[in-house]
């Protein structure tokens, strides 16, 4: 499990090269906070850089936003801008908490997302929604917006579905018994 550790106000993001563009993309998050506009997760699931902060082209999950209706919500970005909502959840964020997410999308361009309050919570949303402008990408990542007083209370736990690698020759180095 990630857990952010950051003072004062602020953006913080952490990013990892993926060309991952189809499959899926399971994680828990805990936002020990009620999520709003300025403290909020967006998960980039696909994006064509490794800057969160720069010009991103790809697709977000966004956790935090302003008013009663804080729910998951999937935006294609372009330009580093919500282009537009390609899917909405219904998993009430309202309050915060612990949460586990799945989100799917097939070579075609069919998204899903499968959302469960708590850790090991049984996925019982299924929102669905369509968009194939994006078909490549180079990173997977996630980036937090916060005040002060919420910098060091979002959790995250990833699993990423990847291909399988196989080991065609073994070396055992250093001394064997």
């Amino acid at each position: 499990m990630l857990q952010q550790h950051a003072e004062g106000a602020g953006t913080s993001y952490l990013s990892a090269p993926s060309n991952k563009a189809d499959g899926y993309w399971e994680f828990f998050i805990r936002m020990d906070f009620a999520p709003s506009e300025s403290n909020r997760a967006e998960i980039y699931l696909m994006s064509d850089i490794p800057d969160l902060n720069g010009a991103v082209n790809g697709y977000m999950l966004k956790a935090g936003e302003n008013g009663s209706g804080d729910v998951f919500r999937l935006f294609r970005i372009t330009n580093g801008s919500e282009d537009i909502e390609v899917l909405s959840g219904t998993t009430d964020l309202s309050s915060g908490g612990d949460f586990r997410v799945k989100v799917s999308r097939s070579a075609a361009g069919q998204w899903t997302l499968e959302a469960a309050p708590g850790y090991d919570g049984l996925l019982t949303e299924k929102a669905t929604g369509f968009d194939d402008t994006y078909t490549t990408a180079s990173h997977f990542g996630f980036k937090t917006t916060y005040t002060s007083t919420r910098a060091n209370r979002f959790s995250f736990d990833f699993k990423i579905d990847i291909p399988l690698v196989y080991i065609s020759q073994l070396e055992v180095v250093g001394e064997q018994e």
